[in-house]
């Protein structure tokens, strides 16, 4: 890549990625190692909850194509305050109402797949920033 989108962020950010879109794989990948990133991968929904239960995942990389999954109830269970993760949709298509409703239903960010590593690294870090702010007041509050 010619320039980062950004500095490698100076706090380890843990994702997991729920995809098995080998393109994919290889963009993030990069992403991650030149950010400094800890990233997780799922290629099954069930896959992905162990994931979340077991780590401390701010940020989720949902990919739309995720076979057997129905997004309104992955994106519901990975809002729910157990485990208050921001989720990223992965999708080939960032102009249809499946969007829209993805995002008015709490999702908090659409990327256009084929990935481009700048845009990754601009998401990653825009709700990466937004789960920490998000954690940081429930705890205050609680």
């Amino acid at each position: 890549m010619i320039g980062t989108a950004l500095p490698p962020h100076t706090e380890k950010i843990t994702i997991l990625a729920i995809t098995y879109s080998k393109p994919s794989h290889r963009t993030l990948e990069q992403a991650a190692l030149e950010q400094g990133w800890i990233l997780l991968w799922a290629e099954s929904w069930a896959e992905a909850l162990r994931q979340v239960q077991n780590h401390r995942t701010g940020v989720v990389l949902l990919d739309r194509e995720l076979l057997g999954t129905d997004w309104r109830d992955a994106l519901q269970m990975l809002l729910q305050p157990a485990h208050r993760c921001c989720v990223i949709l992965l999708t080939t298509n960032v102009k249809d109402r499946f969007c829209e409703e993805f995002l008015q239903d709490g999702g908090c960010r659409v990327l256009q797949t084929p990935l481009q590593e700048p845009a990754v690294i601009e998401a990653v870090h825009s709700a990466w920033t937004f789960w920490k702010g998000c954690i940081s007041r429930a705890y205050h509050y609680e």
